[in-house]
């Protein structure tokens, strides 16, 4: 009776192997048309940027009640990493302090689109303690290798209402070595009248 049997079950493993290698050949021509679509549409499958994957991969490096930037952290990312801090820095469906601390994680790429981020914030910030932090980020980002433009971007806001964002302005004035922005250092530090001020402005820089 079992040969009669095992004769009367081989169609039928037979007939389940075919099934599986059409199934197993249909799926492979599928994955091949997608990748083939998506090559040609300009996007390597293995060569995503962050700036394609958007800014999801790099917001849990900006997340956490006790954030601290961890320099080491975000020089790990990929070179272009930048493009996604930059959107989450500029998009305002994110909270204040998400898009601040993508802001101090920019002061790691020194190029020309981190350069006009902190300019527009510097400028345009739709808040005193944001423009604060732009001045802040752009000096730190940029006054070594581009100290008289972040002095000409900067300089104006000596004469703002904002003593603290004066503050910032003097100190980054007071770090550059040009002539003009010692200059303009000494001025500001001479019409101080209030304690605190001259306490913040004088307090030893950060190398």
């Amino acid at each position: 009776m079992r040969p009669k049997q095992a004769r009367r079950d081989k169609p039928a493993r037979t007939h389940s192997m075919t099934v599986l290698r059409r199934e197993m050949t249909l799926t492979i021509k599928l994955h091949t048309r997608i990748r083939l679509a998506i090559l040609l549409s300009g996007v390597s499958l293995s060569g995503l940027s962050y700036a394609d994957e958007g800014p999801a991969r790099i917001m849990p490096l900006l997340r956490g009640y006790e954030w601290h930037f961890d320099e080491d952290r975000f020089r790990a990312l990929p070179a272009d990493s930048y493009h996604a801090l930059l959107k989450i820095a500029r998009s305002s469906d994110h909270p204040g302090y998400i898009r601040d601390r993508a802001m101090a994680a920019l002061r790691l790429y020194s190029n020309d689109e981190v350069w006009a981020f902190f300019h527009e914030s510097v400028s345009n910030a739709d808040n005193k303690i944001r423009r604060r932090r732009a001045v802040q980020g752009m000096c730190e980002t940029f006054a070594k290798e581009q100290s008289q433009r972040v002095e000409n971007a900067i300089v104006e806001m000596l004469d703002s209402e904002d003593p603290h964002l004066r503050v910032k302005v003097a100190r980054c004035l007071r770090g550059l070595s040009s002539v003009s922005a010692q200059a303009q250092f000494s001025s500001y530090r001479s019409k101080i009248s209030e304690s605190w001020e001259l306490k913040a402005v004088d307090a030893p820089l950060k190398h």
